[in-house]
């Protein structure tokens, strides 16, 4: 890979505004190759790195970034019609908290939570867990990088 870096970098400081744009295309058409290489060998080392977290707890690299392994919750209205409809049914109408749970996604299921009953909220919501990189704490298995510089 160091040879295909020496390449791309060598054929990038040879490119001028007169080139040919057939020598600009296989200079992208490396560059890309690179990229992809790079997202794989990035990929590889967060599997490698969250495997690590989980059978040994965080790691601390460079003496401020922080590993460990947590989990991402995504929470998603299943039913946006009955969800509004139970949330003008559970506060009298009240046009100003419907419009408190409006997101991008329709609605806010942090705030449509708070106003429905547990189970309004279970059949207009449904919530997924997945493993991810993430950067900041979490419940389980999901790798976290925290950079201590940046942490109060």
């Amino acid at each position: 890979m160091s040879t295909e870096l020496a390449e791309t970098r060598a054929s990038i400081l040879t490119l001028s505004e007169d080139a040919d744009p057939a020598v600009f295309e296989e200079t992208r058409s490396m560059l890309d190759a690179l990229k992809e290489r790079l997202r794989e060998l990035d990929e590889q080392w967060k599997a490698a790195a969250l495997a690590r977290c989980i059978a040994h707890g965080e790691m601390l690299l460079m003496g401020h970034r922080r590993f460990f392994a947590g989990t991402e919750k995504e929470t998603k209205c299943r039913d946006v019609r009955r969800a509004i409809e139970a949330i003008y049914e559970e506060t009298g109408g009240d046009f100003e908290a419907l419009c408190g749970c409006l997101s991008v996604n329709a609605l806010k299921p942090g705030a449509t939570k708070k106003v429905l009953s547990a189970d309004r909220f279970a059949e207009t919501f449904e919530t997924t867990e997945k493993t991810k990189l993430k950067s900041a704490e979490a419940k389980e298995k999901s790798l976290i990088e925290v950079d201590e510089r940046f942490v109060r």
